[in-house]
């Protein structure tokens, strides 16, 4: 058979075929409340469903789709339970299955749609949240890749010679709390400035990073000859939830003249709803910001947005398009010369459909009742017996821990123990409760950490939640305490 005739198939042929892949899409959505983690399997098991030999000849697609259903799929981690407590979205359906549409039509910046799709889903999100009414951006993969872009043009925009021609010819240096994401630290190393030169700055009791130690680490640096230009903010952070005091980091970045960056790649959306407005009100003084639509919003991966006030900072610190790639005439600020790639997805479709479909009061809603839920979890917590909450929640994000009464008075000489008792109740929830919370540290400290973003998560979830960890922190605690204690 010629290779024309196994890769043109008929039009009824894929369609057959769509219908069979949809099925299974539909019968996965079902079972979205089946166990969240998958057995895990050997390397021999592994090879054996995959295959270890390449195939040579086309295989029968009914035979492969059977082998999805059977074995492939059962293998994935299930990310549309409402137990997922972590840092992890579902994704909603209908903007997910509009993927099928951008792996046919795929072809930007040729066509003036794509490009203008996603220029105008990054305004909408820029005025949405209070950042510009004509805010520019770059709709990447990932937060830590937002991220790097925006430490990239930072460098650009404030050094004062030509760092794309001479590169770090000086001592270049950022600050962020010791809040910040790991991709900070990521994109300090990509970028060759070290990141002993991430300064690191101590937070207050509520997480939020010390503003006068912040200056004074400026101060200290410009003495000693280095070259500070960017302050990074967190406007969320992924570990506690804590929102910096934008207004405060604006005047301090004004003051010494620095790029302030926020990363609001999990938090950022909490500026859409009215009862958080006053946490986000100086959002237009920062000069550029992460926000991931994959997280709050519940948009399929991969939907990172970086938001700049001018078209000119991103051109500025990456246009380099040959001149055989001829980029659309159809658009003077044309994609390829705003950001590091070329070869792209469209991500901008997905989310443009799904403010489309579901409208941004939808939206609102769902954060807010995220917002309230949390909330009303940090007071319950609060209220229980041999329960420590870590502080009150900026956003939806709730750190606590597991105290035994016996235990309450010795519990700074018995961190140890505490912190693997913590740490075994979480295992033993996500191992025996088909949920998944994870821990967190803080200042040497284990504590159990809830986060709400997930779509389908209620009231009633969390309460179980709860119940289940005060279950297992109980029997867990007798367990663990017993095989300590000195035998009589």
């Amino acid at each position: 058979m010629e290779h024309q005739e196994i890769f043109n198939i008929k039009s009824s042929e894929l369609k057959e075929r769509a219908h069979l892949i949809i099925d299974l899409i539909t019968d996965l959505w079902e079972d979205s409340e089946k166990k969240i983690f998958p057995e895990r399997l050997s390397d021999h098991q592994l090879e054996k469903t995959i295959g270890r030999i390449i195939p040579r000849d086309p295989g029968d697609f009914k035979c492969i789709m059977k082998l999805f259903e059977k074995d492939i799929i059962p293998a994935f981690f299930k990310p549309l339970s409402p137990s997922i407590f972590q840092l992890i979205s579902s994704p909603l359906p209908l903007p997910s299955l509009i993927e099928c549409f951008t792996s046919f039509l795929n072809i930007q910046p040729y066509s003036q749609i794509n490009t203008h799709i996603e220029k105008t889903v990054l305004k909408w999100i820029g005025s949405l949240i209070g950042f510009s009414e004509n805010a520019a951006g770059i709709i990447s993969n990932s937060g830590t890749h937002s991220n790097l872009y925006a430490l990239t043009v930072a460098r650009v925009k404030m050094a004062s010679w030509n760092v794309r021609k001479e590169g770090n010819n000086s001592k270049l240096t950022v600050y962020s709390s010791i809040q910040c994401h790991p991709s900070i630290d990521k994109a300090i190393e990509m970028l060759g400035i070290g990141n002993n030169q991430l300064r690191k700055i101590p937070i207050d009791k509520d997480f939020h990073i010390n503003i006068e130690l912040l200056e004074n680490a400026i101060l200290e640096d410009l003495d000693k000859g280095y070259y500070p230009f960017c302050i990074v903010g967190n406007i969320g952070s992924a570990n506690t939830g804590s929102v910096d005091s934008i207004e405060q980091l604006s005047i301090i970045a004004q003051k010494y003249n620095l790029w302030l960056h926020l990363d609001g790649a999990y938090g950022g959306f909490a500026a859409i709803v009215p009862e958080k407005k006053s946490l986000f009100k100086d959002i237009s003084q920062c000069n550029s910001i992460t926000l991931d639509p994959h997280k709050w919003l519940n948009i399929p991966y991969e939907s990172s947005c970086l938001l700049v006030k001018e078209w000119s900072d991103l051109s500025d610190s990456f246009n380099c398009t040959p001149d055989y790639l001829n980029a659309s005439s159809f658009d003077d600020n044309n994609l390829w010369d705003s950001n590091y790639e070329l070869t792209r997805s469209d991500r901008a479709l997905k989310i443009w459909f799904a403010f489309k479909v579901y409208g941004i009061n939808s939206f609102i809603e769902l954060i807010k009742y995220h917002l309230k839920i949390v909330q009303q979890l940090s007071e319950t917590i609060n209220e229980l017996y041999e329960f420590e909450l870590l502080s009150k929640p900026d956003l939806s994000i709730c750190c606590f821990r597991y105290i035994p009464s016996e235990i309450e008075k010795h519990k700074e000489k018995m961190i140890f123990y505490l912190n693997n008792l913590n740490k075994a109740i979480a295992l033993a929830i996500n191992s025996n409760e088909n949920a998944f919370i994870t821990t967190t540290m803080i200042n040497g400290i284990t504590y159990l950490r809830v986060c709400v973003i997930n779509y389908s998560i209620k009231e009633n979830h969390l309460i179980n939640l709860i119940n289940k960890i005060k279950i297992h922190a109980g029997k867990l605690d007798f367990k663990m305490r017993k095989s300590i204690l000195p035998k009589n």
